[in-house]
């Protein structure tokens, strides 16, 4: 062999070591997946990732189910069509790309962006996201749980956020069988189109707020009054359903809105809807719909 095939073989050899596929939990759900990889490899986990550190990706089979626990994913998290992952105490160093099912616990922290990419489901419990939330996903359950950055996915069937803290802006352009159910959510500002239903209960909005066809829509209920806190029962008292929109707020094209507890800044403008009502519900404190520049449409004669 020449020098210069010599050559070519060593890298050749070299290569192939450097991209080399670990597969993890092959034979049962609780397999040991022994030592963490080193150098580029990718890990193939189809049982448990625990107690370990890679310093590439991490890939979930189609039809496989990983649980990763108490470790570090040093690249991405990458989820087939049709699998399924459980992160709990641990770090993704890179993104979280997801065709299937991702479930995020406590404790961990997503250091890059979440894609879906038409995925199952995407559901959070004490996690933390420093980027951003986008694409395309059946179904969003978000609790407990910080998003750095915008969170912008079309669900086909329900969104469920209940004290969840957005750094950018909320959008949920959704199907029109969809559900949303928003309380106790912090962003810079929220629209959702095409819904069947949206409640939303204590939610704070820096910027602006956008619903347009949406069947029906609750705003500022206790739990009792229609279930728009999902679940929670704040303290009886002035604000405690309420939902504060520090720019304007838009109702455009919707069915019935319901409104008990709304505070916005600016303009309030109510176009299109088959109806808009201010609701008393049941409760010691008063409904009351405000805006601080005035009202147009629909809503000027709301109290």
């Amino acid at each position: 062999m020449t020098s210069a095939s010599a050559r070519l073989a060593r890298a050749v050899v070299a290569l192939a070591l450097a991209t080399t596929t670990v597969v993890v939990g092959a034979s049962t759900a609780s397999a040991d997946p022994g030592p963490a990889s080193t150098g580029t490899e990718t890990v193939v986990c189809r049982g448990d990732l625990e107690g370990q550190e890679t310093d590439g990706d991490v890939r979930v089979p189609t039809g496989r189910m990983c649980r990763i626990y108490l470790s570090q994913v040093g690249g991405d998290l990458l989820v087939d069509p049709g699998g399924e992952v459980r992160v709990v105490a641990s770090t993704v160093v890179g993104d979280v790309i997801s065709s299937g099912y991702v479930r995020l616990g406590h404790t961990v922290t997503v250091e890059g962006r979440v894609w879906l990419d038409d995925a199952y489901r995407l559901g959070t419990d004490g996690a933390t996201i420093l980027g951003s939330v986008k694409g395309r996903a059946g179904a969003l359950d978000l609790y407990g749980s910080s998003i750095g950055g915008s969170l912008n996915v079309s669900a086909l069937t329900r969104v469920y956020m209940s004290g969840v803290d957005v750094g950018g802006w909320v959008n949920l352009p959704t199907r029109p069988q969809a559900s949303l159910q928003i309380s106790d959510v912090e962003g810079q500002g929220l629209t959702v189109r095409d819904a069947e239903w949206l409640s939303m209960c204590e939610v704070h909005l820096a910027e602006h707020l956008v619903v347009r066809n949406v069947e029906s829509v609750a705003m500022g209920y206790p739990n009792d009054d229609g279930g728009s806190c999902m679940g929670r029962r704040p303290g009886w008292g002035l604000g405690a359903y309420e939902v504060s929109v520090g720019g304007s707020a838009l109702l455009d094209g919707n069915g019935t809105i319901r409104l008990r507890r709304l505070d916005v800044a600016e303009h309030l403008a109510c176009v299109g809807n088959d109806e808009v009502r201010l609701d008393p519900g049941d409760g010691p404190d008063e409904p009351l719909v405000t805006a601080g520049v005035g009202r147009r449409g629909q809503c000027v004669d709301l109290g």
